[in-house]
């Protein structure tokens, strides 16, 4: 085999493959409308998805901080209950303490009068 021969064979091998390539080529361009399709649909079914999942989530955190607020709201309305029955106490033993304070002033009150009055009918009986 000559070198005209070997260069003739390697064009037409060359030939042969190009064809091959465009032939392929040609099948994508026909395949590409339809994979364009099937991933817009893959990627809106993901997006779909995806916003379901998130609306759960939302849904979840929202039922999450609702109960921890009732919570939260319970335990300070008990918190409330017991300041202000204690400070129902507290205001009770005031008002006895000030009526054991007027009362003691009274008979303080009493007894200096009547020491006046003794001390009065002393010099006076004399």
């Amino acid at each position: 085999m000559n070198a005209q021969t070997a260069r003739e064979a390697m064009l037409a091998e060359i030939l042969g493959e190009a064809v091959q390539i465009a032939d392929r080529l040609d099948a994508l361009k026909a395949e590409i409308p339809a994979a364009a399709k099937a991933a817009a649909g893959a990627i809106a079914a993901a997006s779909a998805d995806a916003t379901a999942q998130q609306r759960a989530a939302g849904a979840e955190l929202l039922r999450s901080i609702q109960s921890e607020r009732a919570a939260w709201r319970k335990g300070t309305g008990e918190v409330t209950q017991e300041v202000t029955a204690a400070a129902l106490v507290v205001h009770g033993a005031a008002n006895r303490f000030l009526w054991l304070i007027v009362g003691l002033c009274g008979l303080l009150s009493a007894a200096c009068g009547g020491l006046g009055a003794w001390a009065v009918w002393g010099v006076l009986a004399r």
